[in-house]
């Protein structure tokens, strides 16, 4: 198999479980949502821990300066896959350290215009200000990529590591394979532009859209989270106008990673 040949070093059964993670991962980043929510990086972060047994993955999308390597952060995440078994308040540390260095330097320092759509293994005396957080999770080496949302737009950043599965090369190849995927549904889902606070589609909003999802009516809706259809009618408006969404079939079709070209039309009744 020519798996088997770009992946040095490895048995088959090693080949076997990197690929069907792949697959796996591949499976849950095209279902993401085509919707900016606040935690979208978070669920795009679970998507890729998937990678590594036990793994920890962390999605960021910033604004970046190529010439000091300097990243600015929009928006970022944290995720594990459900059979995570490490500390959960490491894992929380992990996620106050990101947040504290959203706006200095390169996390990992190493300019992600120099990675240019690949992805490389990184041990952790190279994470700069995220080792405390990493070590305390028990993971000494990470595999990160980084890839231009657009020419001149904002850079995707991820990584993944596991306290229990060290990465291997084929974990590099996959973290470069799915980057183009990653990055194209980010697109879809939060654009290439900076968001402002009142374009984020809300915690409510995402309860009615889920609702939405499972066939519920707005009556229906309003029943399941004590308010009132005005109330609720009023989220399916907001939705529309943020989405630009022109009809409920398409609002449904963007909660399950499907974006369409219309755009809502001025005066759109819903």
């Amino acid at each position: 198999m020519s798996t088997s040949v770009l992946i040095s070093g490895e048995n088959s059964m090693g080949v076997e479980t990197a690929c069907c993670r792949l697959v796996r991962t591949s499976h849950k980043i095209a279902r993401l949502p085509a919707v900016p929510t606040q935690d979208w990086c978070d669920q795009a972060a679970t998507a890729i821990a998937e990678l590594l047994a036990e793994g920890v993955g962390i999605v960021r999308i910033c604004e970046v300066s190529p010439s000091a390597g300097s990243t600015h952060t929009w928006i970022g995440g944290v995720g594990t896959p459900p059979s995570f078994g490490s500390d959960a308040r490491s894992l929380v540390d992990l996620r106050c350290r990101l947040d504290a260095t959203a706006s200095r330097e390169w996390d990992f320092g190493i300019a992600p215009v120099s990675l240019k759509g690949q992805s490389r293994q990184s041990t952790a005396n190279e994470t700069g200000p995220l080792e405390p957080g990493w070590r305390a999770l028990g993971i000494d080496s990470l595999v990160i990529g980084a890839i231009a949302m657009s020419p001149d737009g904002p850079h995707l950043l991820a990584a993944v590591g596991s306290p229990t599965a060290s990465p291997t090369q084929a974990t590099v190849e996959s973290m470069g394979a799915i980057l183009p995927l990653l990055a194209e549904v980010a697109r879809n889902a939060i654009g290439c532009a900076r968001r402002r606070e009142s374009d984020w589609v809300t915690v409510r909003e995402q309860e009615v859209l889920d609702l939405l999802v499972m066939g519920y009516s707005v009556r229906e809706i309003a029943s399941q989270l004590s308010r009132s259809p005005h109330t609720v009618h009023d989220h399916v408006k907001s939705l529309h106008r943020k989405l630009h969404a022109s009809s409920r079939g398409q609002l449904v079709a963007m909660a399950l990673g499907r974006r369409t070209d219309e755009r809502a039309e001025p005066g759109l009744r819903v």
